[in-house]
């Protein structure tokens, strides 16, 4: 007689390998594994609405810095611009008698 070992008996590698209780019926078992489902989809959905709201919070904080900036740039241009009509230097300069 050859001895078996537990890998001889029919069906002991899928044990504990279905989803969802095995004792109930298909149906059941279906109907838990939408249930399932459907929870980590609400909990991603309200994840994704916390990020949305941070994302949407930070934008709004970038194009309001991006504002003030762009408006002290051109502020600075027409500065820059005054004194360049105010002091011109260079080659070109001419001598006035």
């Amino acid at each position: 007689m050859i001895p078996k070992g537990a890998s001889a008996i029919r069906g002991v590698h899928s044990i504990g390998t279905r989803p969802g209780p095995l004792d109930e019926p298909s149906a059941l078992r279906r109907l838990y594994l939408l249930s399932c489902e459907k929870s980590g989809l609400i909990k991603r959905k309200y994840l994704f609405g916390q990020w949305l709201r941070q994302a949407q919070k930070r934008l709004g904080e970038i194009y309001l810095a991006m504002s003030k900036i762009k408006a002290t740039a051109e502020l600075d241009k027409i500065d820059q611009l005054k004194e360049r009509k105010s002091n011109p230097t260079g080659r070109g300069i001419s001598i006035k008698y």
